[in-house]
């Protein structure tokens, strides 16, 4: 064999290795790009709304009691887990606000809130698995829509978080909106009425 006809397979065969690499690198970027910005990656309920007995979360409010009057007061509630009670094997995790209770449970990955009796219809609060632009039915004429990943600086501390808009019916019109990071829970929540910014937490 001559040495143009070797040195033309071997540039057949450097030239197929070029293209294999090319190849390979688009799919890897493809994938990262799927997996950390798309629907591939998602994330699980319990682990940004942690449920567990004496876990506490102290908020600084901001409350306007009319938009018309420029009249503001700010005050501090806290929202402790008091308890946990299994009901018809479902277990449900008792949150107390003042004298107001209210129960959280863990279903089907779901984390699903009772207004009052447990016994009335839940209100998903976070459905698993949830990603950007990810969207359930809050309760009946409200739904929850996942937002961007943002930083949300609090008096607690700086944390990346969802942002989850609760709109009214099928459209765009916002009702109220909340933040949640991981291994926290709510650090943030905004109406037309109220502020609340997490100022401490304790969580299990």
């Amino acid at each position: 064999m001559s040495n143009t006809k070797k040195n033309h397979k071997n540039y057949g065969k450097e030239e197929s290795f070029k293209h294999f690499l090319l190849f390979q690198r688009m799919f890897l970027y493809v994938f990262l790009e799927l997996f950390f910005c798309g629907s591939i990656y998602s994330e699980e309920a319990k682990d940004y709304f942690p449920l567990a007995v004496d876990n506490m979360w102290v908020y600084e409010v901001e409350k306007k009691f009319d938009e018309s009057i420029p009249i503001e007061t700010t005050f501090v509630e806290t929202l402790i887990i008091s308890g946990v009670e299994e009901i018809k094997g479902n277990l449900f995790y008792k949150e107390k606000i003042h004298e107001d209770e209210k129960y959280f449970s863990i279903e089907n990955g779901n984390i699903l809130l009772y207004p009052g009796l447990t016994e009335a219809s839940p209100c998903t609060l976070v459905r698993s698995p949830f990603f950007k632009e990810s969207e359930w039915i809050y309760t009946e004429g409200i739904r929850i829509k996942v937002e961007e990943k943002e930083t949300v600086n609090v008096p607690a501390g700086k944390f990346l978080s969802y942002r989850l808009n609760f709109l009214i019916g099928d459209g765009d019109s916002l009702l109220s909106t909340i933040w949640i990071a991981p291994n926290v829970g709510i650090v943030k929540e905004k109406d037309a009425l109220r502020e609340m910014s997490l100022k401490t937490y304790r969580v299990k």
